[in-house]
């Protein structure tokens, strides 16, 4: 049989509004008659009330029992006495009562009564007095904690959830030290390698330590002292239990209702989901990437080139700001590629991107290879003549650069078409016109820098065509 009694604490403890004024009501008139005392009671509290004079051969006579406690239990004690049930709860009760009137304190029970099969738990307040006439008499205020339906069994016996109650263990000071399991169901003690009523009366710190080190322990503490439930998820891998978990705490009397949902296979899902969007970014990442960056040099392609372009101009007209376009095409290039083969004409794109790379600002300078030997190359911020400058220096560095076919060495030059864009100006007209500049060099006879001003030509600086 469950049971708790306590000396201590009783105010805390109790959750009946009926026990509690009963037991304020007592403090107040403390040492009056039992006579008093009754008449001081609200007219409604004697309908949860037994009175019980002790008996001369032992035991304790009902003179009195409420109609309320008779509506739930069924039967009226009355004219009875505690001696007439040869059961654990009738001695139960027969102790208490003689506890209380010998040490003449209040006690505060918890109890299980398999009398009152619909109620899960009653809570009961002892309270010792004296008669006018000098006789002892105890009153005992006896409410329904918690009442239990073929629903809610159920209920609790079906759930694939594991779920248990407990009631707060206190110290002298009221405070919470640990639980007790007063009710669970199969799910629960089965991860517990338990029955269920091996489980009741049990401390939870013994049955599942698992809550003090993992921070669990902590909420059901907020939940008892706010009234508020609270629901979150852990990892809980000890004590039976494996896996994620969404852990709901409801205030149930001092104590609470606890249920643990497996969410391990959602997690799994979630995390496997989660993982196959980052896979799936990652890969239209990389589609989109490819989509805008030539394959062979790694700069942008014609495409990545001309929405950079296109940006670079929006800046232009947005801020006033000035740019520059370079257009060089690899001179003689289809030679190369029938003396020494498409592989090396192929490193020698690789080395013109690298030599552009190298060359231009990092982050700041756009570099793209928008033909077969077609490069350009787009400054920001940059005028005509710091253009001129640098495609000069491009045209010195990439003639300087030295390819290899097998042991023997072998050069290549190229063309440059400089532009400083208008502002405003189209965009088509800007390519049109670096395209012109491009045209002007090589038939200039190439290895040349034209402006649409300017020519610099090997050797020569900057002259007026």
């Amino acid at each position: 049989m469950y049971s708790e009694i306590h000396l201590t604490g009783i105010s805390i403890r109790c959750v009946s509004a009926e026990i509690r004024g009963t037991f304020k009501i007592y403090n107040e008139l403390a040492g009056v008659p039992f006579e008093t005392f009754f008449d001081a009671l609200p007219a409604d509290y004697e309908a949860h009330m037994a009175v019980v004079v002790p008996e001369p051969q032992g035991g304790f006579f009902y003179r009195h029992y409420g109609q309320a406690i008779m509506a739930v239990t069924g039967f009226d004690m009355t004219g009875k006495r505690t001696t007439d049930f040869d059961s654990d709860v009738g001695r139960f009760f027969s102790r208490i009562y003689e506890q209380a009137s010998a040490e003449q304190k209040p006690i505060f029970t918890l109890h299980r009564a398999s009398h009152a099969l619909n109620v899960h738990v009653w809570e009961r307040l002892v309270l010792p007095f004296t008669a006018r006439g000098g006789e002892t008499v105890v009153a005992a205020v006896i409410i329904p904690r918690e009442f239990k339906s073929e629903f809610l069994q159920s209920v609790l016996a079906s759930s694939p959830d594991a779920i248990f109650a407990i009631r707060s263990m206190r110290d002298d000071d009221g405070h919470v030290v640990d639980a007790l399991i007063v009710a669970a169901n199969d799910r629960f003690a089965r991860s517990t390698g338990r029955t269920v009523e091996q489980l009741e009366g049990r401390r939870l710190h013994e049955i599942m330590p698992g809550h003090w080190h993992n921070g669990i322990w902590a909420r059901y503490m907020q939940v008892i002292d706010d009234r508020q439930p609270d629901t979150f998820e852990t990892e809980y891998r000890q004590d039976g239990l494996d896996g994620w978990f969404r852990v709901s705490a409801i205030p149930l009397g001092d104590g609470l209702n606890v249920c643990f949902t497996d969410i391990t296979k959602l997690k799994t899902a979630i995390a496997s989901a989660e993982a196959a969007l980052r896979d799936a970014e990652a890969a239209r990442e990389e589609l989109r990437h490819q989509s805008f960056t030539d394959h062979l040099t790694g700069i942008l392609n014609r495409r990545g080139f001309d929405m950079a372009l296109r940006s670079l101009q929006f800046g232009q007209s947005r801020y006033a700001t000035s740019f520059a376009v370079i257009s060089i095409d690899v001179d003689h290039f289809k030679q190369v590629n029938d003396e020494y083969g498409h592989a090396i004409g192929d490193t020698v794109l690789i080395g013109v991107s690298n030599v552009l790379s190298d060359e231009t600002r990092a982050g700041v300078d756009i570099i793209g290879r928008v033909g077969g030997e077609e490069f350009m190359v787009a400054m920001p911020h940059t005028t005509l003549p710091e253009a001129a400058i640098l495609a000069e220096r491009l045209r010195l560095k990439l003639a300087r650069t030295a390819f290899h076919n097998g042991l023997k060495e072998f050069f290549v030059t190229a063309s440059f078409g400089v532009k400083q864009a208008r502002r405003a100006e189209p965009l088509r007209e800007i390519l049109c016109e670096v395209d012109g500049a491009l045209y002007q060099a090589k038939r200039a006879g190439r290895n040349v820098v034209i402006c649409i001003e300017n020519h610099v030509g090997p050797g020569n600086g900057p002259a007026t065509e």
